[in-house]
């Protein structure tokens, strides 16, 4: 049968609030739950890819931001995984968790942009510290050394990607008593870094995508 995009949202018991709600929802739910299991235990592992932790965002009995991120991999279990990193990237509890949340560019903080999503997404989450073969080999240089994909400059540039995301405005029911870590992260203009940012090909990010002169009026109602 289908699965419900929001079973762990639903599925929670909220009223446990000094209990250990994100053990709670991982373990009892997706062990005991009888229907979906292999969707459950894939997401489960996806969900060693894409961590999160209680230590470095705290609110352990918050039982909503928490199903709400294993929801984005039970919806995905078997889907792309792009599709999931676009969710996790617009994740309230990853943005809190690598420190982009608030993220802003320099022309509004005066500092660098914080760097920490930028390195992981690429390091933990995708592409790895060296190029690979389809065998899965490391590929190697002329000299013999292995290929990096990227490098510090990379890096800095790319943390300009991740400014501007900010907590969606609070709703009128349930996370009422906290800030709203279950809707997915809005854009702010005003800290957003707006030059462009170089790619690990030589071009820009955004290269292949139309401008917005170039589409028909009000195309996006369509």
């Amino acid at each position: 049968k289908p699965i419900d995009r929001n079973y762990y949202t639903d599925n929670v018991d909220y009223e446990q609030w000094d209990d250990d709600q994100k053990t709670q929802l991982f373990h009892n739910i997706a062990v005991k739950e009888e229907s979906h299991q292999l969707r459950y235990r894939v997401a489960w592992a996806l969900m060693q890819i894409l961590p999160t932790s209680i230590e470095g965002i705290g609110r352990a009995e918050v039982a909503e931001q928490w199903a709400n991120y294993m929801d984005i991999f039970t919806t995905h279990a078997f889907g792309n995984y792009m599709d999931i990193i676009k969710e996790v990237s617009y994740s309230p509890v990853m943005g809190e968790y690598l420190t982009y949340l608030n993220n802003r560019g320099y022309a509004t903080a005066q500092t660098l942009p914080d760097q920490n999503y930028a390195r992981e997404v690429m390091q933990l989450f995708m592409i790895g510290l060296y190029e690979m073969n389809m065998d899965g080999s490391a590929k190697l240089d002329a000299s013999g050394k292995k290929i990096t994909t990227y490098g510090t400059h990379d890096i800095v540039t790319f943390a300009r990607v991740w400014t501007g995301f900010v907590l969606s405005p609070l709703r009128g029911n349930v996370e009422n008593r906290n800030p709203n870590f279950l809707d997915p992260m809005v854009l702010e203009g005003e800290n957003r870094d707006t030059f462009p940012k170089a790619d690990l090909r030589g071009g820009y990010i955004g290269d292949a995508a139309p401008l917005c002169s170039d589409l028909p009026p009000q195309h996006f109602l369509h």
